[in-house]
């Protein structure tokens, strides 16, 4: 009970995290509020594709008349401004936790696309042109890039007794165990049928 009554009396800039705009006539929660609106706004609009997901399709889907790209830009531009118009009724807590996220969602964003871009993508280029710079700093040649699909691993040589046919050993690689022998008869007397 304690540390909830701990969260509650916390503040932000001087403004507390359960107020909000509306329900406030402080005007130090007013101005909090409005630079958190503003903040959140301009992340999420950067986080959501202006310049990150935009950077990492390529310019076939980018181009092409995709409806899932045509909703993308869309909400892109409309998600911000409805959250900016609604944002007035969010308490300074639940804005603190939105601006953040968005900064934590855009540091991911931008090591997975400056690390790991998607192919054919704009990001992908830039990706190639710094791996071609450090090797040529190193004084190695630059990769050469397939242009095709990629081809199949050469099969390995299969084990002699791999052939005789046990398709899990061919896939794992395994001997096959050796052969089992029939067990003896039992010789004891209790064990034989009477007549």
């Amino acid at each position: 009970m304690e540390l909830a009554k701990q969260v509650q009396a916390s503040s932000v800039f001087g403004a507390s995290l359960s107020s909000s705009f509306m329900n406030s006539s402080v005007t130090q929660v007013k101005i909090v509020t409005v630079a958190m609106i503003i903040i959140m706004s301009v992340t999420q609009w950067h986080t959501h594709g202006a310049a990150s997901t935009m950077k990492n399709m390529s310019t076939e889907s980018l181009n092409s008349d995709n409806p899932m790209i045509r909703s993308q830009r869309m909400m892109m531009y409309v998600m911000p401004v409805i959250f900016a118009v609604s944002g007035v009724n969010f308490q300074i807590g639940v804005l603190v936790y939105w601006v953040v996220s968005n900064l934590w969602t855009m540091g991911q964003q931008f090591f997975t696309i400056r690390n790991m871009p998607a192919p054919g993508s704009e990001a992908e280029k830039r990706y190639r042109a710094r791996v071609n710079a450090k090797r040529a700093r190193k004084g190695l040649p630059s990769p050469r890039r397939r242009n095709g699909p990629r081809q199949p691993p050469r099969p390995r040589p299969r084990d002699a007794q791999a052939d005789s046919g046990c398709s899990q050993c061919v896939r794992t690689g395994r001997r096959r165990p050796a052969a089992r022998t029939a067990m003896p008869a039992p010789t004891s007397s209790r064990m034989q049928p009477t007549r």
